[in-house]
């Protein structure tokens, strides 16, 4: 059921036990614990500001208590202990609606303090939208079956709390054509509603993200779908969730072979158009005074004072070997395709200026990187991406560390060059 399914059980539990599982023992000594807690706390918090007399009040209640838990009396004892305790404590801080207002408004501001603080000096959460980066890091995507989904309502939750999963299964019952866009609702679990002839359909997903899993019409000239045709069928599969560590370039500079957040701000696709989000996740693979030539999906570079190309292999980042074993969905790197600027062909060289850095997708044939906006400022960089916290993926965990699916992935032009040698025809030396 994955690791946060485990984790909320063992809390529930725990809870259940303590509160109103437990003997009427275990549960007086577990209420003491929580009262000694709230005395120990006031009597450091408000020492100077109590009167001799509540402050005697509170130390002696805090001693009676640490003694109860020392001890081994009955259940009664702790009991009346706890009675007598909690009016002592409640004279010296007589509960009020308006106090317990302001302790909830207390924590709500120091929580919201705390998480800013996180968030802005040490870590940062971020969700990642597209597939630039597959397979180190996935995006929103769609998983194809070829069996029905499950459809029991509870395995259909948990493999969402865990896994991320949207399923779907939707077929065509009366012959129609797709009407146009769909119309989607909903922020935090958007779903498109379209309709095929009189029916009407509620897919998982944004209107952008349906059009690419749609199973094609029978008729494509049409969009006419006939009965029994499948619109789609699978998952729709959140992508990865991850912090970023925003303090290790505070103290070092980014190395080879990162995969770092950084602000768009500044940068511009050929012809001046912007990028599509305020913030970008890629592979750090150039540094200051880099020459940088992709050869037969290889990416090979010469620092700043050396003479010579040499690979970016395994020896400078484990990421690179990865990017060429040509498995589970690493393909190398690949030349762009029409509108980029860098790296055109064989031949092309980009070299990188002063605090200049080149940032290339995993996905390096279905991704918007340096190749087409350039060199990223030192001071776009945001930080380092560090833990996958959800889904409970096999990406789950230090980024950047899970090794490639034993699943062959050739580069799309190799295949293309496959393909085109066994259509030669016969005798063609």
């Amino acid at each position: 059921m994955g690791l946060f399914f485990y984790l909320v059980l063992f809390w529930a539990v725990a809870a259940l036990y303590h509160e109103y599982l437990g003997g009427k023992r275990h549960r007086a000594r577990h209420r003491i614990k929580g009262l000694l807690t709230m005395v120990q706390e006031r009597v450091a918090w408000d020492s100077d500001r109590l009167s001799p007399r509540d402050l005697a009040t509170l130390q002696g209640c805090q001693e009676k208590l640490k003694a109860a838990l020392a001890g081994k009396a009955p259940a009664p004892e702790l009991e009346a202990l706890l009675e007598q305790a909690g009016g002592q404590y409640a004279r010296v801080y007589p509960r009020t609606r308006q106090q317990g207002l302001r302790e909830t408004l207390e924590l709500i501001v120091v929580v919201f303090g705390v998480v800013a603080g996180l968030r802005g000096l040490l870590v940062q959460p971020f969700k990642i939208p597209t597939g630039s980066m597959q397979p180190t890091l996935y995006g929103i995507h769609f998983e194809a079956m070829d069996e029905a989904p499950p459809s029991g309502p509870v395995r259909r939750l948990m493999d969402y709390v865990n896994f991320g999963r949207r399923y779907v299964e939707a077929t065509v019952k009366t012959p129609g054509e797709l009407a146009g866009r769909g119309t989607t609702k909903g922020r935090f679990l958007p779903t498109t509603t379209l309709t095929v002839g009189q029916e009407q359909f509620k897919l998982p997903g944004e209107w952008h993200q349906v059009e690419r899993y749609l199973e094609p019409p029978s008729d494509m000239r049409d969009r006419m779908y006939q009965a029994g045709d499948a619109l789609a069928r699978g998952a729709l599969v959140a992508g990865d969730y991850l912090f970023v560590d925003r303090v290790t370039y505070q103290f070092r500079e980014p190395r080879r072979g990162d995969v770092a957040v950084f602000v768009t701000t500044g940068l511009k696709l050929p012809g001046g158009g912007a990028l599509g989000g305020p913030f970008y996740i890629k592979r750090l693979v150039g540094l200051p005074g880099d020459t940088l030539q992709i050869r037969e999906e290889r990416l090979y570079v010469k620092a700043a004072g050396e003479s010579e190309f040499r690979l970016m292999d395994g020896a400078m980042h484990k990421g690179f070997e990865r990017m060429y074993s040509f498995q589970g969905g690493y393909r190398g790197y690949s030349h762009p395709l029409g509108g980029a600027r860098y790296l055109l062909d064989d031949e092309a060289t980009m070299t990188l200026g002063k605090d200049e850095f080149l940032m290339l997708g995993d996905n390096s044939e279905s991704s918007s990187d340096g190749r087409y906006f350039g060199a990223v400022p030192r001071r776009n960089i945001v930080g380092r991406a560090c833990f996958v916290w959800w889904p409970f993926s096999r990406r789950w965990g230090l980024v950047d560390k899970a090794e490639p699916e034993a699943v062959p992935t050739l580069p799309t032009r190799l295949l293309r060059e496959q393909r085109g040698l066994l259509l030669l025809p016969a005798g063609t030396p």
